[in-house]
Order: C-alpha cells, then structure tokens, then sequence
C-alpha cells in the first residue's frame, strides 16, 4: 500500500478546526496508522518466515554436519542434529545464544573476515541471503519447529517430489537392485529416479514408476505383492524408505528418511512391518501401517561395521535388535556387513564377520549368539 496523499482544505481563517476537518484529519492519521502498522507486520512475517526445518537445517546440512558431524567433529561440535547445535563445543562460547546473533558462535564463524576462522572453512562464505536466514532464526529466539531434537537434521528438511527420469537412457547406468513379486510373474528393477517393472519371460516393460530417490540400492516386496519396498537416496547427503504401489506406480508413503543413503529393505513374513539398514551404520524395523519405528535405532555399535544392512526377519517376528544400554544387545536372522552377506549361527555359537572403516581399516570382530554382545577377534 502506498503513502497516503494529505489533502488541506481551509474551512474557516480561524486556527480552530470545523467539525468536517476534524474528521478529515481522523481519517489521514488513521490511514497513516494503518501503513505503518502493515509494514512492521510484514517485517515481522519475514523474520518468522525462518523456519529451522525449511530453512536453516538444509544449509547446515550441505555446509556445515560433513566436518561437524558423526564421523567427523572440528573442535569437537557437533550440529548434525539441533540438540548438538545447542550444546555447542569445545569452545567456551554458546554456538547459539536465542535472540543475540552478535553472541552466537556460530554466526560469529560464518561472518568472521579471517578464512583461518570463517565457516565453512576451505570453501566460500555463505550467500548473504543464507546468512540473513540464520540471522533471523536466532533473533526470532532459535526456536526448533521439528519433532525431534535429537533427530538428524537431514530427516528433518520437508522433500520436495523427486525429479522425473529421463524419457530414455544414451547410456547404460548401473542397476542397483532387482526384484521379483512373489509369483514370479514379474521382475522390478531400479534405475535413475526410477523403478521399471518388466515381464522376465518376454524381457519386456511393463511401467515406470516415478518420485523415486536418485538411486535405489534395495527393493522388495510385501508377501501379497501389494507393496513394492525401495531402499535409496543420495550417497553422503540424504536417503529415504519409500512404499510404492507396484500396480499403479503411486508412492503409498515415505517409511523413514536418513542421514545417509538407504541400502536395503525386507519386509517382515506378514507384511507388517519393514526393516531398513542405511550407510550411517544403523538398523531401522518401521511399522508400515503407521510409520513408526516401534523401537530405537541401532545404530554404531563398537565394533561398528561400515554399511550394516538388515536381510531378513526371524519367523518369530523378533526384531532384528533391541537395544540396551550401555551395551547393544539383540537378535539378527542375516545382515550384510562390509559389503558381504551372511547369517548367524544357531545359538549358543559365535557369527565372524568384519568392522571398521575404509579409512581407519577393516578387522575381525564376533558376536557372541548366546549373549549378543560384540567383540574383537584375538
């Protein structure tokens, strides 16, 4: 709205004001009221439009949780996840003090002249639009508008539809995963933001299936192939578990989102639930109905295997691991670990396999069946 335009008209030579200037008057400081008022509210919609979930956590999670994340923590902070955020680190200084930016650590980093103290570092400063976001994030008072604090802020940010898959193929990409509906009649492979489902014994397409990840590493499906389970994402940035109607193509729901790609999926033997295993080193049993996960994640146990990846349910409907402090317990029909598949012993004996990392290197570690407690191999 613009400026109001003030008109005087001259009733009577005396400085005493008629009755019709009087409302006049009235009605010019009335609109002048009004304009202001609109635009303090307009400056404060656009300071509360900072949401932390649609706006500060995808910048932190792009520029920021790769060198102050799980794996790696510069000066010992964290801020893969809001409650890290908060906790700051190893500095004496609040990483973020609601309402004072100036007294926010964080924004004194990502600010600061000196490239020896600026965040990121190696990189180029934040756009001053993205500074101005978290700027007015920690005066509107740092509030988090998601349901967990201690979720990974990736699961956090709302997805907008995954972009549609080329129309064909120049040239051949790699696929990551195959399945057959349970009466073999036919076989969904993965591809580009994609799912094809073909006829195996004709070798032809059948559909596509859209709004599907970047790549899909696993896919399965439910026992009475109502379902079409796919496991994938974005290597080093997101991944996701997602539901897919395999008839129709639509995308039933969206299980889970990770801070890490998705490598597998497994339907349990009713259909009820779906365990997910991720490259962030965790194991997830969703409830496919609601989309709950009924328990606590597994997730980096010591020793800690570089891509875990659940296989199967036991007939018994136990899930894969329930978790205990401060040792991790639980019961595994099969996993993958290392990048290699096996399956436990019967009880009482001891399951191999490998852990580590590709940095720090690989070394062999048991699970004792009896007492589900892990150990390094002598």
């Amino acid at each position: 709205m613009g400026t109001p335009k003030i008109y005087w008209r001259v009733l009577r030579p005396s400085g005493i004001l008629s009755q019709p200037m009087k409302i006049e008057a009235c009605a010019i400081l009335a609109a002048l009221l009004f304009h202001s008022l609109s635009v303090s509210a307009q400056q404060g919609e656009t300071a509360a439009a900072a949401g932390f979930s649609k706006d500060i956590a995808p910048i932190l999670t792009k520029k920021c949780v790769a060198c102050h994340g799980p794996e790696k923590s510069k000066g010992r902070f964290r801020l893969d996840t809001f409650e890290f955020l908060m906790k700051g680190g190893e500095s004496k200084s609040a990483s973020v003090v609601p309402g004072q930016p100036a007294q926010s650590e964080l924004f004194r980093r990502l600010t600061a002249r000196d490239e020896d103290d600026r965040m990121p570092q190696k990189d180029d400063p934040l756009p001053a639009a993205q500074i101005s976001l978290i700027e007015q994030w920690i005066n509107a008072g740092a509030k988090f508008d998601g349901p967990d604090p201690k979720a990974p802020l990736v699961t956090l940010i709302p997805r907008a539809p995954h972009p549609e898959p080329p129309s064909s193929y120049h040239h051949p990409v790699p696929i990551l995963a195959l399945a057959f509906n349970p009466d073999g009649t036919e076989l969904a492979a993965g591809g580009y933001h994609e799912i094809t489902i073909w006829n195996p014994n004709e070798g032809t397409l059948l559909r596509r299936i859209k709004n599907v990840a970047q790549r899909t590493h696993s896919l399965d499906y439910s026992p009475d192939g109502a379902l079409l389970a796919a496991a994938g994402g974005s290597p080093g940035q997101w991944g996701e578990v997602a539901v897919f109607n395999p008839t129709n193509g639509a995308r039933v729901r969206v299980l889970g989102a990770m801070p890490d790609t998705a490598l597998t999926v497994s339907f349990s033997p009713d259909g009820s639930r779906l365990a997910a295993g991720g490259a962030d080193n965790s194991l997830r049993v969703y409830d496919v109905g609601s989309c709950r996960l009924p328990g606590a994640a597994m997730e980096r146990a010591s020793p800690r295997p570089a891509a875990t990846a659940p296989l199967g349910f036991t007939t018994q409907r136990r899930a894969i691991w329930k978790r205990a402090t401060p040792v991790i317990k639980g019961r595994c029909l099969r996993w993958r670990s290392a990048g290699t598949a096996s399956g436990f012993t019967p009880p009482g004996a001891t399951k191999k396999f490998t852990s580590g990392t590709q940095r720090k290197g690989r070394k062999p570690a048991r699970l004792e069946a009896s007492t589900m407690t892990f150990s390094n191999c002598s």
